[in-house]
Order: structure tokens, then sequence, then C-alpha cells
């Protein structure tokens, strides 16, 4: 869990470049929450492609307004009320949440001691 809420908090980097900082905060909920199933797939599978082939599709589907957006106009930023701008950004957790549960899901199935011994057989 704590590489998942690094990740989230890294994206708050964003505000460096982002000054609305509703949407920023969001971003870095959605990449905890996406962190950690990505997390829990790695250690389920122990592969690479099925992060990336998700991660890509995510991207995918947001760069084409597949999903609902993280981004607010700046113009339509200024006329919108903060509860407005946070249903905006609340948006996108109808798509994370149940990857987080997916996730939760599958950390109670991943076997302990096979992710020890793998861990062990890679330092040596």
């Amino acid at each position: 869990m704590f590489p998942a809420i690094f990740f989230g908090a890294s994206h708050l980097l964003n505000l460096t470049v982002n000054d609305n900082v509703t949407q920023v905060i969001g971003q870095s909920i959605y990449a905890i929450f996406i962190g950690f199933f990505f997390g829990v797939v790695l250690l389920k599978t122990n592969k690479l492609i099925p992060l990336a082939i998700t991660h890509g599709l995510i991207n995918f589907f947001f760069l084409f307004g597949l999903l609902p957006s993280l981004s607010v106009n700046k113009e339509s930023a200024v006329t919108m009320t903060h509860l407005e701008q946070l249903k905006s950004a609340a948006a996108p957790l109808l798509v994370f949440i149940p990857l987080f549960f997916v996730g939760l899901i599958l950390l109670r199935k991943i076997n302990k001691d096979d992710v020890q011994k793998k861990i062990k057989w890679r330092e040596i």
C-alpha cells in the first residue's frame, strides 16, 4: 500500500504546472487507487504486460474523452463553484474504485509465501 500512496503523492508535483488544486488532488487519489491495483496485479501475475496494457487503455480512454475527464477548462473553472469542481473531479472514481476493490479481492488470493520465494530467489 505504501508504494501506491507514494505514487499518488508524486502526482501532487503537478501543482507546479496546474493551478486547479481540486483537479490535482483528485488525480492523486486516482493514482493511489490505480497504483494499488497495479501493485496487486504485479504480485499476482509477476508480469508487467497486463499493467502496461491497463495503463495504456486508461490513458487512451481519457485522451479521447471516453471516460469522465480529470480536466476542467480554465475558463469554465472560473465560473464553476467548488462543489461543481468536486463533482467533476469525482466522476472518474466510478472507474477507479472498482479497480481498487478488484485489487483487494486479488490481494486476498495471493499466496504470500510464493511472493517471498520469488523475491528471495531474485536477490541471490
